[in-house]
């Protein structure tokens, strides 16, 4: 049994079913999910905002002849969500909110392809990860020179790539986030490179970017591309107020995922065609050999 929390209209919720696997299964066995809801009462007195104590569900299924088989139970935890800083997905104690030296540290991007796709990923990125593999550019060799002009027809690989080599993130009780990202990248410099002796300089360079602002979350509607998952979401909304340079951007998402350990945000296609994109991070603090401070 798994209890999750859900809010509004119609109640929502995002989970995945941990079904055990059996080791006799006939042909004819079936799964079923049953979802339960309740409302509070206007007149609940219990806690903020009306709220309601933590009770325990039992679920007894019974046979054919009406004896039962076995009972089931779990606690049912009733968070008060008026207040979604403290929003998380498994019911626990742990939210967005970084403490002391923690940060949520980012570990990989990916925008999946629909089923059938030659490739599972339409696109991926992770820390270590070069994305594009080199480029041609059209130069000269005539008579022993090189020369790099317009109608010139000879051409020359250059190692260029791009890499998202890290992000992290802290959100503060007080609303407010800083945002690291590290980028490196190779550039072409076909002025300074040689054709005929087949030498292409490119020119690599790091930038570290360091962004401020804040941060809200917001139950808001899923649009259609997400709907496989809930109809009505938490979003994360970070709007940046400054930021010493520019960089691969990140304005937040819906929240798939939020626990002590894992933080999923997805975020839909904004032309609506494609599958939503993840983006995953993992909380560290400065006993993980990965940490890196933000300060």
């Amino acid at each position: 049994m798994q209890v999750r929390n859900s809010k509004g209209k119609e109640g929502s919720s995002s989970f995945y079913y941990e079904v055990e696997e059996l080791a006799d299964m006939a042909d004819n066995d079936e799964m079923s999910a049953l979802g339960i809801s309740f409302a509070v009462p206007n007149n609940a007195g219990q806690g903020s905002n009306n709220t309601i104590p933590d009770f325990e569900i039992s679920v007894t299924p019974y046979d054919e002849s009406g004896k039962p088989i076995v009972e089931t139970s779990a606690p049912v935890v009733v968070r008060d969500l008026s207040d979604n800083k403290n929003f998380n997905t498994d019911g626990g104690t742990c939210n967005i909110v970084t403490e002391g030296a923690d940060v949520w540290d980012w570990e990989m991007t990916f925008t999946p392809n629909p089923p059938g796709a030659t490739k599972a990923n339409f696109f991926y990125a992770e820390p270590t990860k070069l994305i594009g593999g080199g480029q041609y550019i059209l130069g000269c060799c005539t008579n022993g020179f090189s020369d790099y002009l317009p109608g010139c027809k000879l051409p020359m690989r250059f190692n260029t790539f791009y890499q998202r080599m890290g992000e992290s993130l802290t959100f503060l009780k007080n609303g407010t986030y800083q945002r690291q990202t590290f980028e490196k990248s190779a550039n072409p410099a076909p002025d300074e490179s040689d054709w005929c002796t087949g030498t292409a300089v490119v020119h690599e360079k790091i930038s570290h970017v360091i962004s401020a602002g804040t941060w809200t979350i917001n139950q808001q509607v899923a649009p259609q591309s997400l709907r496989i998952y809930y109809e009505i979401g938490y979003r994360l909304v970070m709007r940046t107020t400054s930021s010493t340079g520019t960089g691969f951007s990140n304005n937040g998402g819906f929240i798939h995922v939020l626990d002590c350990n894992t933080l999923i945000l997805m975020e839909p296609d904004p032309e609506g065609f494609r599958e939503p994109t993840f983006k995953i991070y993992g909380r560290r603090d400065s006993a993980d050999p990965e940490w890196y401070p933000t300060k």
